[in-house]
Order: structure tokens, then C-alpha cells, then sequence
């Protein structure tokens, strides 16, 4: 029975590390998920940040019509001054944003290829749980007989084989008797 115990084990230990590398799809998958909300807060507010920046050339020309920069001699020439510095400003804070819409659009592709790849790992951990059922299955069933070297070997339909289970035709006492029934 040792045989049949190692090829369990080899397929649990496909399953458990099929599982450990899902878990860590999951610790990653849930960091970007993290990120994308923190971007998309910080985009939020950048967006806020430049519609309340530009309405400052506003007040700018509303103060200057309502005379706050009478004091100044170039009054013009100040409200212009400070119009350009708003400008700059929020040029600055429309490249951070467009800087945010890149990684964030960034993080979503990538939270995209780990969902990918918790399917596809999800998918496998699935396929190996069955055949590990369908192997203690076909054991209990007598599918499954162990052959006089200790090694399982399957009797059944060679269709209904469980992978890592060679069929009993290929078994070595099967080749013994064939020979030894030709030697006759």
C-alpha cells in the first residue's frame, strides 16, 4: 500500500501547493485592491484640488473689477502675475492627476491578470481535489488493486484511469503472465 499512499500524497501535495500559491494571489490581489481605493480617493480630491484652483482666476478678475487691486499702481499687470502663478498650479496638479489616472489604470490591469490567475489556480486546485476523490474512489471500488511489487495499478476500463495510476495491463506481474503464457 505504500505505492498507492505515495500517489495520494503526491496529488495532496499538488493541492496544497496549488493552495499556498492561490493564498498568495489572494495577500496580492487584496494590497492592489487596497491601492486601487486609495487612488481612487486621491483622484477624487486631485480633481476637487483643480476645479478649486481654477476658479481662483475667477476671484482674481472678480477682485480686480471690484477694485482690491487698486493699491497697485500695475494693477493689470499684479492680477496677471497671479492669474499665471494659478495657472502653473494647476497645470502641476493636472499632471499629478494625469500621473494618478496612469497608475490607476495600471493597477487595474494588473488586478485583472491576478483575477485571471486565481481562476486558473482555483480551476487546478478543483481538477486535483477530484482526482484525488475519483483515485480514493476507484480504490474503495477495487478499480484500484495494488500488484505484487506494492505499486497500484488500475483494473477497470483503461478510459476511467486515474493519472499516475498505470493500468494493470502494463503491470509487471500482466507482463510475466504474458510472457510466461507465450513461453508455453
Amino acid at each position: 500500500m505504500g505505492s498507492i499512499t505515495m500517489a495520494f500524497d503526491n496529488i495532496k501535495i499538488k493541492i496544497s501547493t496549488i493552495n499556498n500559491v492561490g493564498s498568495k494571489l489572494d495577500d496580492q490581489l487584496e494590497a492592489i485592491n487596497n491601492e486601487i481605493k486609495k487612488l481612487e480617493g486621491g483622484l477624487a480630491t486631485l480633481k476637487q484640488v483643480h476645479r478649486n484652483v481654477d476658479n481662483f482666476v475667477n476671484v482674481v478678475d472678480s477682485d480686480l473689477r471690484l477694485g482690491k487691486f487698486d493699491e497697485f499702481s500695475e494693477k493689470e499687470r499684479v492680477a496677471e502675475t497671479i492669474k499665471s502663478f494659478i495657472k502653473c498650479i494647476s497645470k502641476s496638479i493636472s499632471n499629478t492627476n494625469s500621473q494618478c489616472e496612469n497608475a490607476y489604470t495600471k493597477l487595474l490591469g494588473k488586478q485583472d491578470g491576478l483575477n485571471h490567475s486565481i481562476k486558473l489556480v482555483k480551476s487546478m486546485l478543483d481538477e486535483e481535489a477530484a482526482r484525488l476523490s475519483d483515485a480514493e474512489k476507484k480504490l474503495n471500488d477495487g478499480l484500484i488493486q495494488i500488484d505484487e511489487n506494492g505499486d497500484p495499478v488500475h483494473v477497470g476500463d483503461i478510459r476511467d484511469r486515474v493519472p499516475g495510476i498505470k493500468p494493470a495491463s502494463l503491470s509487471k506481474q500482466r507482463k510475466d503472465e504474458m510472457e510466461n503464457a507465450k513461453d508455453s
